[in-house]
C-alpha cells in the first residue's frame, strides 16, 4: 500500500515501490498534490476527485499513464506539470457524464523532460468531451502531442516533437529539434482551423491542413505544406521547399522563401511567390500567379495560367509557359521565354545596359504576336521614330555601332539584325544616346522585328 502523508491545509500522496496505484478521494479530501514516485507506473484518478476549497490542481507526475477518467479538475484554472521522464497522459473521457467538471477543465499542460505523448482528443465510450483552449509546453525531450477541441497554443519546446493542433484554430510552435507540426488532423475527419505554426530552430515539416493558415519556418531547411485554403507560407532562414497546395486542391495562396535557396511551389490557384534572398526555383503551376525572385540568380517558371513574372535583382531565367504572360527581368542579365501564346516583355529603366555581358535576352520573341514593353522610358514611343539597320555578322560590338550609327534626334529605339539573332537599342531618358539592350533570339534580315510589336 502507498503511504500517505497528511498536514495541516494540505493533502498528499506519495508513492511507494507499488508496480500500480488507485487512488480514489472524495471532495473532503482537499487535495493539492498526487506525488508518485519513479516505481509507480499507472495512476488513475476516480471520477469525483475535487478539491473542497476551490483551488486549482497542480499534478506532478513521474513515470505515470493517466487513463479512463483521468482527472476532474477543481473550480479554478488547473494546471498539469509533467517530470523529466517519460509521460503518458490520455484523455479518454470515459463515463464522464453531462455537468461533471472533467478533464476540460485543465488549461495548462507543463510535460518538462523526457519523451511525453498527450492526447487531448477526447475519443471514449462515453461520449466525446474534448479539452478546449489549453496550453502546453512539451519541455526537452521528443514529444507527441495532440490538442483538443478549440484554440490551443501548443509549444513542443526543446527536442524532435510531433504535433497535431486537431479542432480548431491553434497556435503550434516546434521549439527547437527538428519538428513536424500539422494544424489539423491529417484530414481524417475533415476538421479544419486557421492555424499558425512556426517551426523554430531545426529542419522542421509543417502541414497547414484545411482552413486558411501561417505557416513560418524559422531556422534552417523546412518543408512546408499549405494544404486546402488560401495560405500564407514564410520559409524564413535556409534551404527551404514550400507547397501551396494538396494535389487537387486549390487556394490562392502567398509564398516567401525568405534567405536561402528555395524551391517553391504554389500550386492551383491564383497565387503569389517570392523568393527572397537567395537562388531560388519557383513554379507558379496552374492559376493566374505572380511571380518574383527578389535578389539571388533564380529560376521562375509560371505554368498554366496567365502569370506576371518579375526576376528582381541577379542573373534570372524567366518562363511563361502556357498561357498570356507578362515577363519582368529586372536588374541583371535575364533570359526569358515567353511560351506558346502572346506574351509582353517588359523593360524599366535600369533593368538592362549596353555591356554584353549584362543585357537581356529573349529567346522566342513572335512577330505579330509578343510584345516589348518599354512604357516606363522616358521619351514618346512612335512608329515614325524608329530606325532600322542590318549587318553581315553576328557580333555584337558591330550591332552596336550599327544602331549608334542609326541614331538621330527623336528616335527612341533601334532594331539591327544580324545573321542569326537581332538586337533591339532603345534610348530609355530621351536624350538620343542609345543605353538599353536586348538580344532578340531567332531575329535577323530573315525573321524580322515589327516595331509595331512595342508598346
Amino acid at each position: 500500500m502507498p503511504n500517505f502523508f497528511n498536514k495541516l491545509g494540505s493533502f498528499t500522496v506519495v508513492g511507494t515501490s507499488l508496480q500500480d496505484g488507485f487512488f480514489a478521494f472524495t471532495s473532503d479530501a482537499n487535495l493539492d498534490h498526487i506525488l508518485p514516485d519513479a516505481t509507480l507506473r499507472t495512476l488513475n484518478w476516480a471520477t469525483g476527485i475535487k478539491n473542497s476549497n476551490g483551488s486549482s490542481y497542480v499534478v506532478n507526475m513521474t513515470n505515470v499513464q493517466v487513463s479512463t477518467d483521468l482527472l476532474q479538475g477543481g473550480d479554478k484554472s488547473d494546471v498539469l506539470y509533467g517530470s523529466n521522464l517519460s509521460d503518458a497522459v490520455f484523455y479518454n473521457n470515459g463515463t464522464l457524464g453531462s455537468g461533471v467538471g472533467g478533464f476540460d477543465s485543465i488549461e495548462q499542460f507543463f510535460l518538462g523532460g523526457g519523451n511525453d505523448f498527450l492526447d487531448l482528443t477526447g475519443h471514449g465510450v462515453g461520449g466525446v468531451d474534448y479539452a478546449k483552449d489549453v496550453v502546453v509546453n512539451g519541455g526537452a525531450g521528443d514529444d507527441i502531442i495532440i490538442g483538443g477541441a478549440g484554440k490551443d497554443t501548443i509549444d513542443g519546446d526543446a527536442g524532435n516533437d510531433t504535433i497535431f493542433g486537431y479542432r480548431g484554430s491553434d497556435t503550434i510552435r516546434g521549439g527547437a529539434g527538428n519538428d513536424t507540426l500539422y494544424g489539423d488532423d491529417l484530414g481524417f475527419n475533415g476538421i479544419s482551423g486557421d492555424d499558425l505554426l512556426q517551426g523554430g530552430a531545426g529542419n522542421d515539416t509543417l502541414y497547414g491542413g484545411a482552413g486558411t493558415d501561417r505557416l513560418e519556418g524559422g531556422d534552417d531547411n523546412d518543408v512546408l505544406y499549405g494544404g486546402r485554403g488560401g495560405d500564407n507560407l514564410f520559409g524564413e532562414a535556409g534551404d527551404d521547399t514550400l507547397y501551396g497546395d494538396d494535389a487537387g486542391t486549390n487556394g490562392n495562396d502567398k509564398l516567401d522563401g525568405g534567405s536561402g535557396n528555395d524551391t517553391i511551389f504554389a500550386g492551383g490557384g491564383d497565387d503569389e511567390s517570392y523568393g527572397g534572398i537567395g537562388n531560388d526555383i519557383i513554379n507558379g503551376e496552374a492559376g493566374n500567379d505572380f511571380l518574383r525572385g527578389d535578389a539571388g540568380d533564380d529560376l521562375l517558371d509560371g505554368g498554366a495560367g496567365n502569370d506576371t513574372i518579375n526576376g528582381g535583382v541577379g542573373t534570372d531565367t524567366l518562363k511563361g509557359q502556357a498561357g498570356t504572360d507578362r515577363l519582368i527581368g529586372g536588374t541583371g542579365k535575364d533570359t526569358m521565354t515567353g511560351g506558346t501564346e502572346a506574351d509582353t516583355f517588359v523593360f524599366n529603366v535600369g533593368d538592362t545596359s549596353l555591356n554584353s555581358s549584362t543585357y537581356d535576352r529573349i529567346t522566342d520573341f513572335k512577330t505579330g504576336v509578343d510584345s516589348v514593353d518599354l512604357s516606363f522610358v522616358a521619351g514618346p514611343l512612335a512608329s515614325s521614330a524608329y530606325a532600322e539597320g542590318t549587318i553581315s555578322t553576328n557580333v555584337y560590338a558591330t550591332a552596336l555601332a550599327t544602331a549608334n550609327s542609326l541614331m538621330s534626334s527623336g528616335t527612341t529605339a533601334v532594331f539591327v539584325a544580324g545573321t542569326v539573332d537581332g538586337w533591339l537599342f532603345w534610348d530609355s531618358n530621351n536624350d538620343s544616346i542609345l543605353d538599353q539592350a536586348a538580344l532578340m533570339q531567332g531575329l535577323n534580315a530573315t525573321a524580322k522585328f515589327d516595331y509595331l510589336d512595342i508598346t
